[in-house]
This record gives C-alpha cells, sequence and structure tokens, in this order.
C-alpha cells in the first residue's frame, strides 16, 4: 500500500541478522520500532547500535516500546527523546534524528 512507497520499516528484534546487514550497508530507515522483551537490556543496546550506526533518516523516528515503569536512556546528538505514551503499563517513548538545519 502507501505506505510502503515512503517508509522502510524495519522490527529490530523479530529481525536481528535484516539490523546487522543494515548498519553494514550503510542503509537508512525512516522509522524503527522496537518492541524487546521488557526484562531484557536489549532495547538499551538497540538504541545505542541505532545512534552508533547512526542508521535513521533525517527526522527519522524510533518507537520504543517498555514497561511504563522502565527509565529510556537519552541519546547523544543528533537523536533527541520526544514523547512518552503511557498505555497501562505499557510505555511508548519517541526518538527523532535532527536534520541538519538544528546541527
Amino acid at each position: 500500500g502507501m505506505i510502503h512507497q515512503h517508509f522502510k520499516l524495519v522490527d529490530v528484534f523479530s529481525a536481528t541478522e535484516n539490523i546487522a546487514l543494515s548498519m553494514g550497508s550503510g542503509e537508512k530507515f525512516d522509522l524503527i520500532f522496537l518492541d524487546p522483551p521488557y526484562q531484557s537490556d536489549l532495547l538499551d543496546r538497540a538504541l545505542e547500535a541505532i545512534a552508533r550506526f547512526d542508521i535513521l533518516r533525517e527526522h527519522g523516528i524510533i518507537v520504543c516500546e517498555s514497561a511504563a515503569e522502565r527509565t529510556i536512556p537519552q541519546l547523544e546528538a543528533p537523536y533527541e527523546r520526544g514523547r512518552e505514551y503511557r498505555y497501562g503499563k505499557i510505555k511508548l517513548t519517541l526518538f527523532h534524528r535532527a536534520g541538519r538545519e538544528r546541527q
């Protein structure tokens, strides 16, 4: 459908090989959705890797799903933590990558 013309979606945890390949290929994504098992440290590790390899396009968005009480780490510029949305025991945290005009 239409969305596939504008966004490449990657789910890091159902396609771990996919993200490893992406990091090596220089491919960048508009939207990354992270929903690892809540008790693991995979969310922090994935965020660090995304920022380190810089695989999000300018103005791209990361959506992190976690337990509501979880503290989500800050990332270094140009990645900025945005709003949090709580749904009962679940929290969604948004990050976005600033464009060049902010750097």
